[in-house]
């Protein structure tokens, strides 16, 4: 089992080939899905702090 942090391991699981592509993408849109919500979220936090 591979725990995925980074978009990295996400590129190293696609050259090693260890899951099919369609389901590589699927895991990359949604890890990049859920880092955009995580900067957004992050962003409003600074800002109705300062």
């Amino acid at each position: 089992m591979r725990i995925i942090k980074t978009k990295q391991d996400i590129d190293v699981l696609r050259r090693a080939e260890a899951l099919p592509a369609v389901l590589l993408d699927l895991v990359e849109d949604y890890f990049l899905l859920l880092k955009d919500e995580l900067e957004v979220e992050l962003e409003s936090c600074t800002t109705t702090t300062t």
